[in-house]
């Protein structure tokens, strides 16, 4: 198939001057091209006629700094993140919502959601402020808070979430997991009797 003369037209930001050789390659056809911003690059045709390739990058690099600067903006909304805070309600959304995460086996594939309102993180954020919630930097892991659902089968919500401490919660799960396969064993030894 013949190459199409694509000299003089334009690709995104990029206006094609002339065809071109790139070295090592002589089946495919290539275009210099000049960017708005007066860069120059040489492009394929393929890419000039799918649109993958529209300026010198320059476009990719705005794009990446406007992503960024949402991402601040985002973040200065509640000031929180990367806190201890937020990675607990980031946490809990993903072993409820995520069905990639680790422990969503444990959570969200056993129907445990996180209520409407948490799906705010400054909503969250007042919540565990208002019920005994603090930032205990500089302590270490265990004697941190946790966020624990006083029902275990139930949701993610103001009223069946309170904090305790890492330690607390890890005795806690542990007591809730010998407790369940205690019952399972009632449970199996009924049966067999039957």
């Amino acid at each position: 198939m013949r190459t199409p003369n694509l000299s003089g037209k334009k690709f995104g930001r990029l206006t094609v001057q002339e065809r071109t050789m790139k070295p090592g390659n002589t089946h495919s056809a290539f275009w210099l091209c000049v960017c708005e911003c007066g860069n120059k690059k040489v492009v394929a045709t393929s890419h000039l006629l799918c649109g993958t390739v529209k300026s010198c990058g320059c476009l990719r690099k705005e794009q990446s700094v406007e992503r960024f600067k949402q991402a601040a903006a985002n973040n200065t909304i509640h000031g929180e993140a990367g806190t201890n805070l937020y990675d607990v309600w980031h946490n809990m959304r993903q072993r409820c919502e995520n069905p990639k995460a680790r422990a969503f086996r444990w959570y969200g594939a056993k129907g445990v959601k996180v209520c409407d309102e948490w799906h705010d993180f400054s909503v969250f954020s007042k919540w565990a402020h208002a019920n005994g919630y603090k930032d205990l930097v500089g302590i270490p892991r265990r004697e941190r808070l946790s966020i624990d659902r006083i029902d275990s089968n139930g949701d993610y919500c103001p009223s069946n979430c309170r904090w305790i401490t890492v330690s607390e919660n890890t005795r806690r799960g542990a007591r809730t997991r010998w407790e369940n396969a205690a019952s399972r064993k009632r449970s199996a030894g009924a049966d067999n009797a039957l």
